[in-house]
């Protein structure tokens, strides 16, 4: 479930003017360390800005700062990304809480877009942070069939 949340991150980081913003509609099959996982991505502009639904998550792409709602152990997570051409960038950033003490931080970045198979691809990076365990990083590069 964490590539979903992470996913889901990354996609509310899609920002710009709605033209610059790539079409990333459809329904797509992810393999995630052998879980296979169905991600439906749909897409509207509102009053100019693009908005990504996925999986009913609404992510609104305007470029600025966004807050996302707690998830579990994931809280106070922001997100922010813009369009350039055919690729989605964005940053994203969420503190972990077990039990309600904070004990680490997530952020990084990434990147998505159709390949020319018309499948999402993402590439992301960055690292996970946990009070007195050390560093673990993020490097997960993904395409998810277009079905």
């Amino acid at each position: 479930m964490f590539a979903k949340s992470v996913m889901t991150i990354l996609v509310a980081g899609l920002s710009a003017v709605a033209m610059a913003c790539p079409n990333l509609s459809g329904t797509f099959e992810c393999n995630y360390e052998g879980e296979i996982e169905t991600m439906t991505v749909s897409q509207s502009v509102v009053n100019g800005v693009t908005h990504f639904n996925i999986d009913g998550d609404v992510l609104i792409a305007d470029g600025n700062t966004h807050q996302m709602p707690n998830t579990g152990p994931e809280e106070q997570a922001t997100y922010r990304a813009n369009c350039a051409g055919a690729q989605v960038n964005m940053e994203f950033f969420s503190l972990i809480f077990d039990g309600g003490n904070k004990i680490g931080q997530v952020n990084g970045n990434g990147t998505m877009s159709l390949d020319g198979n018309s499948d999402l691809v993402q590439d992301i990076k960055g690292t996970v942070v946990i009070d007195g365990q050390g560093n673990f990083p993020i490097d997960q590069l993904m395409t998810c069939q277009r079905i």
